[in-house]
């Protein structure tokens, strides 16, 4: 397979490398190659070819971030070590009284799922789950402190229960129960451990990231990788085809596409309904927890062609969460093409939109107004004092675009991902359809930085930070994190994880090619004792491609002995050797 030269680099370098009995043939290719492949062959709308986006690591260019806003050394470190390594309390404002339909409670929890909670909670209660309301979901290894309001329950109810890491402290009534978004932010106290520097070397570069930031007036106001999928990322990619009218494709994708963080029982079970479009015997194979996906399968197996129909099965919130994954992802990236350009998050230029703070001081996207050269001094003067934001759009159907070079931008991203506004209307499925709005680009945040010597376990002679601010409602603690860890967002999901990943080279899947109708074994490999991020950031992005069949046709895995492992690095470092001398 050939590709068209990209800056230094080809394309795809496939090449056999070793046959063996049992195996037909290796191939390697490394992070710049891969992303090439998969732009080409599974719509993933990624460029490398530029150096600021060299350092920043593949999940986030995968999301559409494609920079850091700092040009700080990055900390590195381990996030949620422990649940209470992660504190996050909601910011609310929800009167209560002595009368009313409503029970008003403050829940805090420990390592609790919020949704494993709200259906553990009612069964106790024996109620529905649907008469329990909150603001928001929370994240499951932390603990966390909001409002819930239960429909019709006596206060004594409550006060009864007892369950582990859960603690229900009652408030009084309200006529009113608690909505989705009822809350105006949340208050973060967040740790990172295991940090490879001295303490005086993190407290030098903690305090530049955060007069960057303070003087930048905040952060990008990215969609962090949660908006599509921590261990999967392909929330965007469905979206993607449901608006471009492919219904089909979005559900098989999201049933079958394959993931090199997953377990290995997903693996197959979603290679197997990939290969061979059984539908019924992929029910029986994907595991129980795998619940949206069994409850599609369960409809398209009778009736393959009702593809709409299998998307509300789910939970209409995830359903639009695809669309709304794409509309983030496009606006990450016209955030991304603006800093690239030169422009600030904080300063307007002509053509460009901005919104108004509201009563409650957050942005308010209903108020909006375009910068002119007449307005455009006054509107800068607002932008200071923080009374007026720029924005950018998550793109729908009535979308008003910037003019100027933000106008050629918003309008080049939405060409780029093969959109058009009209697309958000999505005739063949209008459940989810869009009309979309704007967002302000510049995430206000001042955060209070605490270094220390890390005293947790296994963690002797390294070095800890304590981070404490604020966010409003919608926005991501992740995007004021990665300024200062700089470090793949998968690392930043649980320390529980990244423990266990640096006690092995490589984590081998069985993936497979839709395409291609090719089995491939894919191997990620991470150089996890060299932290110089100049050297490993490519290896840790290198990939082994091999398809890998035995005599009697079963597929096989040869990556599982230390043996191999050891074996694989050593090739893929002289092969590394080779392309760099070739280059």
């Amino acid at each position: 397979m050939k590709t068209k030269k990209q800056g230094k680099r080809t394309g795809p370098v496939f090449g056999k490398m070793k046959r063996r009995p049992g195996c037909r043939r290796f191939f390697y290719m490394d992070l710049r190659s891969w992303v090439s492949y998969m732009s080409e062959m599974k719509d993933y709308p990624v460029t490398l070819n530029d150096d600021a986006s060299s350092s920043v690591p593949f999940p986030d260019r995968m999301t559409g971030v494609l920079l850091y806003s700092t040009e700080t050394p990055g900390l590195d470190g381990v996030l949620k070590k422990s649940p209470e390594d992660f504190v996050v309390e909601e910011i609310s404002e929800i009167k209560t009284g002595d009368s009313g339909k409503y029970l008003i409670t403050e829940l805090r929890k420990t390592n609790w799922d919020t949704h494993h909670f709200l259906k553990a909670f009612s069964k106790i209660l024996g109620i529905s789950y649907k008469r329990i309301g909150l603001a928001g979901t929370k994240d499951k290894r932390a603990v966390t402190t909001q409002k819930m309001s239960i429909y019709d329950v006596d206060a004594s109810d409550v006060e009864n229960i007892h369950m582990k890491d859960i603690e229900v402290r009652v408030l009084g009534r309200a006529r009113n129960g608690i909505n989705l978004g009822d809350l105006e932010g949340n208050r973060f106290e967040i740790i990172v451990r295991d940090i490879r520097m001295s303490q005086e070397e993190a407290e030098k570069c903690a305090a530049e990231t955060t007069e960057a930031i303070r003087k930048a007036g905040g952060v990008p106001n990215f969609f962090g990788i949660q908006r599509f999928g921590s261990t999967r990322p392909v929330t965007h990619l469905v979206g993607k085809d449901i608006i471009s009218g492919d219904i089909k494709k979005a559900a098989m994708r999201y049933i079958s596409e394959i993931w090199p963080d997953e377990a290995e029982e997903t693996c197959r079970a979603r290679a197997y309904v990939a290969e061979t479009g059984d539908l019924k015997g992929a029910f029986q194979r994907f595991p129980d927890y795998l619940g949206h996906e069994k409850a599609m399968l369960n409809h398209l197996s009778a009736d393959p062609d009702d593809a709409a129909g299998a998307f509300m099965t789910l939970p209409k919130n995830l359903c639009m969460m695809f669309v709304h994954a794409e509309q983030s992802y496009m606006f990450n990236k016209i955030i991304s093409e603006r800093l690239r350009s030169g422009l600030k998050l904080n300063e307007a230029v002509q053509g460009d939109i901005v919104c108004y703070r509201a009563k409650d001081g957050t942005p308010d996207p209903s108020r909006l107004e375009r910068v002119t050269e007449e307005n455009i001094d006054g509107i800068n003067n607002l932008l200071r004092r923080r009374r007026a934001f720029v924005t950018a759009p998550l793109i729908g159907y009535e979308s008003a675009f910037a003019e100027g070079p933000m106008g050629e931008i918003e309008r080049r991203i939405l060409d780029e991902c093969g959109h058009v506004p009209d697309d958000f209307r999505i005739p063949s499925f209008p459940e989810v359809a869009s009309k979309g709005m704007r967002k302000e680009i510049l995430l206000e945040v001042d955060p209070a930085v605490e270094v220390f010597p890390d005293d947790s376990e296994g963690s002797e002679g390294k070095t800890a930070m304590r981070l404490t601010f604020s966010l409003p409602k919608g926005s991501y603690a992740t995007t004021v994190l990665r300024e200062y860890m700089k470090t793949d967002p998968r690392n930043m999901r649980s320390g529980k994880n990244r423990i266990r990943n640096q006690k092995s080279d490589m984590k081998s899947i069985i993936g497979y090619e839709t395409n291609n109708r090719v089995w491939s074994q894919k191997s990620k490999v991470e150089n996890t004792e060299k932290r110089d991020h100049d050297h490993t950031e490519e290896f840790r992005g290198m990939y082994l491609w091999s398809t890998l069949w035995n005599f009697s046709g079963k597929r096989v895995s040869l990556l599982k002995t230390e043996k191999s492992l050891k074996w694989v690095n050593r090739l893929l470092i002289g092969v590394l050797s080779l392309t760099r001398s070739a280059a």
